[in-house]
């Protein structure tokens, strides 16, 4: 499915009430860049644009959909918008699931007792564990403050791709082995997982290369996991990142 029709049939009508009486122009979205009637925005700084209705989703304030920026749930003070949000997840499943959002720190206590979404304290590496694990078709968007960044890379993700939706674009990730060279990696003594996330970082970070005298005696002494990382690691820097990043949580 279409990562915005997505996002349009499955998120946007939660925010309907929050948008019944806000005004509407015809225009191009300043986001997606398409004509369509959609909702009149005026910055700080006086600049009027128009959003379109998957767009205003995650500008728009909303006590009961999302919660408070300040307050309390009982005398909330201002609205929490996505855009509020430094390093949370939206996931919002193909199916008819209800959509997630997974954020850490005090994000979770800020949330309306309200809202549509089912909420995880999931963040960080740990967050990333458990999207390489759920292998559900989703969107999965970082979300932060730079939504013209993250909202213009959108794509669904699958059983065998994570599809990470971030500010610096779509990184896939395959979801292949992810399992067994977590388990793998589980079961190298306790200095030597250590010794293997420095290793692999700075192998992927161009700090190491394999002819590195550290580099080939951690190799020697666990052949296994050696020839193993080899063979099943993305290719691909970035999503390798992810596997790495994700290991620091296990």
């Amino acid at each position: 499915m279409d990562a915005i029709e997505l996002l349009r049939k499955r998120i946007v009508p939660f925010f309907e009430s929050d948008f019944k009486d806000l005004p509407k122009e015809k225009g191009v979205c300043e986001v997606f860049g398409i004509e369509v009637e959609g909702f009149v925005n005026k910055d700080s700084y006086g600049t009027m644009t128009i959003q379109s209705d998957v767009l205003r989703v995650f500008t728009q304030p909303s006590y009961d959909v999302i919660g408070f920026a300040m307050g309390t749930r009982e005398a909330p003070k201002i609205a929490m918008r996505f855009t509020d949000y430094k390093s949370a997840w939206l996931i919002v499943p193909t199916s008819d699931e209800q959509p997630e959002l997974w954020c850490g720190g005090k994000y979770p206590e800020k949330i309306s007792y309200q809202t549509p979404f089912k909420i995880k304290s999931l963040s960080g590496n740990q967050a990333l564990v458990e999207l390489l694990e759920d292998d559900r078709p989703y969107l999965a968007i970082n979300l932060s403050p730079r939504k013209e960044l993250y909202l213009k890379n959108l794509l669904v993700g699958d059983k065998n791709n994570l599809i990470l939706c971030q500010e610096q674009g779509c990184v896939i990730t395959p979801r292949t082995h992810w399992k067994e060279f977590k388990e793998m990696f589980q079961g190298l003594e306790k200095k030597d997982r250590a010794e293997a996330l420095t290793i692999l970082r700075g192998i992927n970070a161009g700090r190491f290369d394999q002819a590195n005298d550290r580099v080939q005696q951690f190799f020697a002494k666990n052949m296994d996991f050696a020839r193993f990382s080899g063979q099943v690691l993305p290719k691909n820097p970035i999503a390798r990142n992810v596997w790495l990043s994700a290991l620091g949580a296990v």
